[in-house]
């Protein structure tokens, strides 16, 4: 016989697996919650509901759902990782291993763990485990695109930029798709002094991620590097559209406006140079590089309106 109770608890779970995949995290808590409210004890809605509110930042929720859902059902193997998961996120690398250990028990070949593992070891600043468990990852999955740039930031850690260039091309290689991926490869071509090969690098993954703050701000400090101005100064503008209180973009577009404001004798530029200051400084009062912006901007602005002179609008 049917219960009526599972199988509407069971429409719930599905509604909010598909809009947990469309990036609607709070819808897909709702039905999660719907799911729990007519079917208490539903563990896979608990599993669920944890990786939903881990998407949305609520951490220490997560972590109490997915405790919960192993309290109600060991067996369940995907709890293990998404705990796992969740507190190597929050840094706490030695409650997450066994966490992914446990996984292992119920699955002695899985891959992702291996690779999961793998990364709290390299959080815990243990490279050498670190390495050896993407190895056993890709042993079981030599596939895995994730394990391969995993490892490639590890190896780069390590000082082996060859070995890490060789894993992040593979990763793109295997999924082109992966944004990580192009975002590793462009750091390990930095590190090779392949600079122009790495803008290409970082703009292909904010080409697939265009969401991700970190790759933009990488992105943008690069072509500042290779004195590409304008384009520095619209991807930390696109950065600080994502993020407002990513205090270093506010800071690097301050100065590279400031210049902009000198070169071409822009009184514009000055003020939305002062303004990204302030915007920094309010972010991070103790960054001392960003009052000495400010007080020179403020000096430059003080100057031409007391001395006028050809500001560009």
């Amino acid at each position: 016989m049917v219960d009526p109770a599972q199988a509407l608890a069971n429409e719930h779970l599905d509604k909010g697996r598909a809009l947990s995949k469309a990036g609607r995290m709070q819808e897909a808590e709702a039905e999660y919650r719907a799911a729990l409210l007519v079917k208490p004890g539903f563990a896979l809605a608990h599993n669920n509901l944890g990786y939903v509110l881990s998407k949305q930042g609520r951490m220490e929720e997560a972590v109490a759902e997915c405790r919960e859902a192993i309290r109600l059902k060991p067996e369940l193997r995907l709890t293990y990782s998404n705990l796992g998961n969740t507190l190597t996120d929050l840094g706490r690398y030695d409650e997450a291993i066994p966490a992914y250990r446990a996984e292992l028990k119920y699955d002695p070949r899985c891959a992702s763990a291996y690779s999961n593992m793998g990364r709290a070891y390299q959080g815990k600043g243990d490279l050498f485990l670190a390495v050896a468990h993407y190895r056993k990852a890709l042993e079981f999955n030599p596939k895995y695109a994730i394990a391969h740039t995993n490892l490639g930031i590890t190896l780069l850690l390590q000082g082996n930029v060859k070995a890490a260039l060789d894993e992040q091309r593979e990763a793109v290689r295997l999924d082109p798709t992966l944004a990580k991926a192009h975002f590793n490869l462009g750091n390990a071509l930095c590190d090779n002094e392949e600079a122009e090969a790495a803008v290409l690098a970082f703009q292909e993954a904010v080409h697939l991620a265009p969401q991700w703050p970190a790759a933009r701000y990488r992105l943008a400090n690069l072509l500042a590097v290779r004195e590409r101005y304008d384009e520095a100064i619209a991807e930390y503008q696109q950065v600080l559209s994502l993020d407002p209180k990513h205090a270093k973009a506010w800071m690097a577009l301050g100065v590279h406006l400031f210049m902009r404001a000198l070169l071409e004798k822009s009184r514009p530029a000055a003020v939305a140079a002062k303004e990204a200051f302030e915007q920094s400084l309010k972010l991070d009062p103790h960054n001392r590089e960003a009052s000495k912006m400010l007080r020179a901007v403020n000096r430059t602005l003080r100057v031409r309106i007391r001395f006028p002179w050809p500001w560009r609008k």
